[in-house]
């Protein structure tokens, strides 16, 4: 049987006032005793106005091109960032070349490698890569030389949201690693 349990706590405060609101939700799968599917874990949603309502389905081929998305767990993506650490998924030759800025045709550079946005904290380097569909959203941000990697994944997908993703990856990133992020 497998259960899943999330609790989300968003605190404003806006000069003297202050309020938190807390979102908590329960699903569990029953049936044939295996691991459920990504499409049954992860319902998409959209904010609209005031009203959460699901999104539409993603395409089962969304990942099968080069310039899609990647589908994880939160589980994978944390051997991910494990294995880029250690080198033993990405050796470091190449790691390197992933963090390059691309050189424009201009002779520019553009503060972009291969997949990963490329930028620098305090001298020190950071990556970071957000992504999104219908339903999802995705932010993944690293601090390398700091042995930081913090990934947040939702199935809620609306303008806000991007911005307190961002924001909640890397205010997590700062308590593990302070003066790891622009914060």
């Amino acid at each position: 049987k497998c259960v899943g349990r999330a609790t989300l706590t968003i605190e404003v405060e806006v000069m003297f006032f202050s309020t938190s609101v807390e979102i908590s939700c329960e699903r569990k799968f029953a049936g044939s005793g295996g691991d459920p599917s990504f499409a049954q874990v992860m319902e998409p949603y959209m904010l609209n106005g005031d009203t959460v309502r699901h999104a539409v389905r993603m395409d089962g081929d969304y990942s099968g091109w080069p310039d899609g998305g990647v589908l994880t767990s939160a589980n994978d993506a944390a051997r991910w960032e494990e294995g880029l650490q250690s080198a033993r998924i990405v050796p470091a030759a190449a790691q390197r070349e992933m963090t390059t800025p691309t050189m424009l045709s201009t002779g520019r550079s553009s503060a972009y490698g291969l997949g990963w946005n490329i930028d620098k904290v305090r001298g020190r380097a950071i990556h970071y890569h957000g992504g999104s569909m219908p339903g999802f959203l995705a932010y993944y941000y690293r601090a390398p030389e700091q042995g930081v990697g913090v990934v947040a994944l939702t199935n809620l997908g609306a303008g806000s949201a991007e911005i307190i993703l961002r924001r909640t990856v890397q205010e997590v990133a700062e308590q593990v690693a302070p003066g790891s992020t622009p914060l």
